[in-house]
């Protein structure tokens, strides 16, 4: 959760990694109707169909599947993505790009320290791979070891400046408070970006949207919202921002309309509580609460899985369904997993609200040194009585 006590954690580790993956030529026969995943998974399927022991076509579907994901919402992807790569390692076990997309993969799955060990595994052997160097940083940074992610991210940018780079480096200037530069960032990958890549495109939108938010421009970030949903129709992530927006703009039918949208376009748990929010502003009690019953049912369902709600899951146990320490048990197991900054914030304000004020206040004062302007967090920090950096 980034933003807002809705916002889920960002999509980690599925940004452009396809283009590294795709020759010019195969992007140029990508024309055809549907999504760039879509026509990637049909082409490799289509190749086992005519060479069944093909190790690349199981990699490239496995990378059709993953990037499916992303648009879809839909983690089945990912273990059909597996099952791919399982078959092309059955046919070369030693297969470097199976062993690079294998990384990928698990940070789509949200296995950080996998998905940390296998890229890193992959580095050791080979040095220069920008590709995999994305995939590493990217674990690093869920995993909260930003000075390591920056190294990672800078030798990305020396050996292949691009669009995966740049909005590496846009959501490492983020995290630590740099605004502006992520923008900047942000924005020079959107335009490094080619123009039939229509999801990278439409995520990009997504995340200079989010930004526009946070520097207080809510119409630039209406407009980048509708931007992206004009670049790639019905796209999940930019309704889910969208009704965001338009709830705190007090339009909240509106908001409750793009909520339900984009639960159906992909049913994330976290989008429940837009949509509740927006159903009680809107005088819709009883919905609201059965919106709310939704999210929990289903944030409860992935707590022990690493692709899950426990941000907005340990906040839902301490504002809305008051039970610190069930919320408590939530952000230790969260963070046994992972000590990016939204984590060991959920942690703060859990041992806050069961007691132990000391604690809280020791780990809010470290995750505040990351130097982060995230309005939640400093809301966080602020009842602790900490300043965050202005």
């Amino acid at each position: 959760m980034e933003f807002s006590m809705h916002r889920s954690s960002r999509i980690s580790g599925i940004l452009m990694f396809s283009l590294f993956l795709l020759p010019t030529a195969t992007l140029a026969a990508a024309t055809s109707l549907g999504s760039p995943a879509q026509r990637q998974i049909d082409a490799a399927r289509s190749a086992l169909e005519q060479q069944p022991a093909s190790v690349k076509s199981f990699n490239s579907l496995a990378v059709g599947l993953t990037r499916r994901a992303r648009e879809t919402g839909d983690v089945a992807y990912y273990e059909q993505a597996m099952q791919a790569l399982e078959a092309a390692t059955r046919l070369d076990p030693a297969n470097r790009q199976t062993l690079r997309i294998a990384a990928w993969v698990a940070m789509g799955r949200h296995e950080f320290a996998l998905a940390y060990r296998l890229a890193r595994s992959y580095d050791r052997r080979y040095p220069d791979d920008s590709w995999n160097l994305s995939v590493m940083g990217d674990a690093l940074m869920e995993l909260g070891r930003y000075d390591e992610a920056e190294r990672v991210f800078q030798r990305m940018v020396d050996l292949r400046p691009g669009p995966a780079a740049y909005s590496r480096v846009a959501y490492l200037r983020e995290t630590r408070g740099d605004l502006q530069g992520a923008m900047e960032m942000m924005q020079l990958a959107l335009s490094a970006t080619d123009n039939r890549e229509s999801e990278d495109r439409a995520w990009l939108m997504v995340q200079i949207a989010h930004l526009q938010e946070l520097s207080g421009n809510l119409s630039g970030s209406e407009a980048s919202y509708c931007a992206a949903l004009e670049a790639f129709g019905g796209y999940h992530y930019a309704l889910a921002g969208l009704s965001e927006l338009t709830l705190r703009l007090g339009r909240a039918e509106e908001a409750a309309s793009l909520a339900s949208r984009a639960i159906e376009a992909a049913p994330h748990a976290e989008r429940y509580l837009v949509l509740a929010d927006a159903l009680r502003a809107s005088g819709r009690a009883p919905e609201a609460l059965e919106a709310e019953a939704n999210f929990e049912k289903l944030a409860l369902s992935n707590v022990e899985n690493p692709d899950n709600e426990n941000h907005d899951l340990v906040l839902f146990y301490l504002e809305r369904r008051r039970d610190p320490l069930k919320a408590l048990s939530i952000a230790k197991l969260e963070a046994d997993r992972r000590q990016d900054i939204h984590t060991l914030d959920r942690l703060a304000v859990a041992l806050r609200a069961a007691g132990d004020e000391a604690k809280a206040a020791r780990l809010m004062k470290r995750l505040l040194k990351v130097g982060t302007r995230d309005p939640l967090i400093a809301g966080h920090a602020a009842a602790l009585g900490l300043a965050s950096p202005s």
